[in-house]
Order: C-alpha cells, then sequence, then structure tokens
C-alpha cells in the first residue's frame, strides 16, 4: 500500500524526515490559492526536495465562484489566467508529480454552472496544466463528481476526496459513493480517504494531516506499481473487438487490473481495434496494453476478417497490413488451400486472417 499526503499553510511548519521514515515518497504542496501564492509553498518546496520527495502541486481555485466570475464567459477566461498565475509559481521548480486543479466551494461562495459548464472549465484549466509540461489531476469531493461534473468527461486523472473512516487501499465502501469510486477507478490515481492523519507523525506542526492512497505509483515518483506483472497475451494480434472510448482521458495499462502499472494515457471519443476480452477489460492492438471497463462506450465482436488475393500480392504484404504473422495465415488456409506456402499464393484465393 502506499500513501501521499497533501499540504498547505496550514501544516506551518514540516519535518519532511519524519515523512521519508514514514514511507512517504510523493507530496502535493498547495501551490497557489486564487491568484496568490500559498505563503508556505516556496519553503515546503525547498524542504521536501532536500529529502528526496517527488513534489507536486495543487492550485486551489476560485475562478468559478459566483463572486469572481458573473457569467461563463467571465468564468472561461478566468480559469485560464488564474491557472497561468499559478503554473508561474512553479517555474524554475522540479516537479516531478503531478499538478493539480482543486475545485471546491468555501463557505458562502456559490456556483452558478451547470455539470457540463463546470466540467468544460475544468477541462480549460487542464488544458493549461498540459501546454506547461506537466502530469493534470482534477481534486475535488466525491459528491461534486457525482453531483456537479459530467466526471468521464474531465480530461484528466481524478483527485478524489472521500472521507472513509476504515477506508482500505484495495476496497472500496458498499454504499453510494463507494460504487462511484468504484466506476470511475480506471480514471482515479489518488483517493483522500482522510482529513485527520496524525499531523505530528508525519512531521508536521498542525494536528492533522491529509492522507490519500495512490494508485498510481509511476506518475508520482517514477516506479511500477508493486503489484504490476507482464500481462500474458497471446501471440494472436487480429482485432477481434471494435472498441468505442468515451470522451475524455484514460489509462492504458500493463494488465487488467486498476492497480497496474500505467503505460500512457490517451485521449478518448476514438474507436479502436481490441484483441482480447478479459472482466470487461479490452487489450489495444495499436496501443499495447488494457483499458478498463469505465472508458468503453460501445464495444463490438467481429467476425474473422478474410482478404482476396490481388495480383502482386505475396503473403509478406498481407500479414503486414493484418499484423499477423505469415505462419498464423498458412495454418488457417493450409486445407482450403493445400497449395499455400509461404512464397506462393493465387489471385482470387480467399484467406481467412
Amino acid at each position: 500500500m502506499t500513501k501521499v499526503i497533501d499540504i498547505s499553510k496550514h501544516q506551518v511548519k514540516m519535518n519532511f524526515n519524519t515523512a521519508v521514515k514514514k514511507g512517504i515518497k510523493a507530496v502535493m504542496l498547495r501551490a497557489a490559492y486564487g491568484e496568490n501564492r500559498d505563503i508556505k509553498f516556496e519553503e515546503f518546496y525547498s524542504d521536501a526536495t532536500k529529502e528526496k520527495l517527488s513534489v507536486g502541486a495543487y492550485f486551489f481555485a476560485t475562478w468559478h465562484y459566483n463572486s469572481v466570475s458573473k457569467d461563463y464567459e467571465t468564468a472561461k477566461k478566468n480559469a485560464v489566467l488564474q491557472t497561468k498565475k499559478a503554473l508561474g509559481f512553479l517555474k524554475g521548480k522540479k516537479i516531478t508529480a503531478p499538478v493539480a486543479i482543486d475545485i471546491e466551494l468555501e463557505k458562502n461562495a456559490r456556483l452558478e454552472f451547470s455539470k457540463a459548464e463546470l466540467t468544460d472549465l475544468v477541462n480549460l484549466a487542464v488544458s493549461e496544466i498540459k501546454k506547461a509540461g506537466y502530469n493534470p489531476l482534477v481534486y475535488s469531493s466525491i459528491s461534486w463528481f457525482y453531483d456537479r461534473f459530467e466526471a468521464n468527461r474531465i480530461a484528466c486523472p481524478l483527485w478524489i476526496a472521500y472521507y472513509y473512516e476504515n477506508a482500505k487501499y484495495d476496497e472500496f465502501p458498499d454504499n453510494k459513493y463507494g460504487r462511484l469510486l468504484s466506476q470511475l477507478k480506471d480514471k482515479a490515481v489518488l483517493w483522500q480517504y482522510s482529513s485527520t492523519g496524525d499531523g505530528k507523525s508525519y512531521g508536521a506542526s498542525s494536528a492533522c494531516v491529509d492522507e490519500n492512497f495512490c494508485y498510481d505509483q509511476k506518475l508520482f515518483w517514477g516506479e511500477a506499481s508493486p503489484s504490476a506483472t507482464s500481462p500474458t497475451i497471446s501471440d494472436e494480434k487480429k482485432s477481434l473487438y471494435t472498441v468505442k472510448i468515451r470522451q475524455g482521458s484514460w489509462y492504458i495499462r500493463k494488465r487488467n487490473d486498476v492497480t497496474s502499472q500505467p503505460l500512457k494515457i490517451i485521449s478518448g471519443n476514438v474507436t479502436l481495434q481490441a484483441s482480447q476480452k478479459k472482466n470487461g477489460w479490452y487489450y489495444l492492438i495499436s496501443h499495447k496494453g488494457w483499458i478498463g471497463p469505465a472508458a468503453i462506450s460501445d464495444a463490438l465482436y467481429n467476425k474473422a476478417p478474410t482478404h482476396t488475393v490481388k495480383s502482386g500480392e505475396n503473403l509478406t504484404l498481407i500479414s503486414k497490413k493484418y499484423g499477423v504473422t505469415i505462419d498464423e495465415i498458412l495454418k488457417k488456409n493450409i486445407k482450403k488451400y493445400p497449395k499455400i506456402t509461404r512464397n506462393y499464393i493465387q489471385t482470387g484465393w480467399i484467406l481467412s486472417i
């Protein structure tokens, strides 16, 4: 089990060596509140890097507040401008973990935007983080991802806050929000399960520290998940499924398990070919990895393809076209065409691929 802590000026002082001894390898530091730098960011960044911790950052956004943005068009401008200013606080620093947009409401603040509008607005901020060369996250409470966002349309992984007294790394609660966590697990890389971690035990002078389960070690400190193993993939590479990927950003993983090592992030709203299906996961041929059920809007089983041999073609060209080996083609067609060899086919033959 791996944990990440997130801190801000409210921790007052930090002994990061204590955090390291407790097993912490990465920390998310609040870099900005609205347009202002967190007063402890520079100090905490310096001290954390001295202890060789992987450092990420988060921006507490206010551009969605009714008091800041009176209408949607103003909010679009403020989402970009506020994020750009916050990114300026990171210049010259070695940020090795993600950069997050923190979306919530303080007391007496109001939100006037629909789920679709807020999702589009947060994606503008996410786009600025990507342009700056960082890996973005969106932080919010589980209730916001349920009621205020179109969560699957958010164009990056999620950092979800849901405080649960007996939280377990590998088990979500059997309740409304636990089930939503399970549905979003292929997009969630951090679960902030507690805001009452023992501050002293982590080196903080504050009574409490936020604690997070981390489901993507590579994203935070460049290591594979300890449970990640190489998938057992058939040598057969033909397309068995046509898979439609939902709009948003999705992980391709090393095996069909949400705890497995992420290989890359892909953008959705595309149709791809898959060679295997296991427990709702599909092995994408072009990306050489697995994608989870949360990312799939539709999937169709393909009938075995055939190819009618044209003049001038040979098995080398045909095998490359379909991503299969010559031996596979020979094996499937030898009974139908006994004369077929690696170097001999006839125009007009209908080959099973």
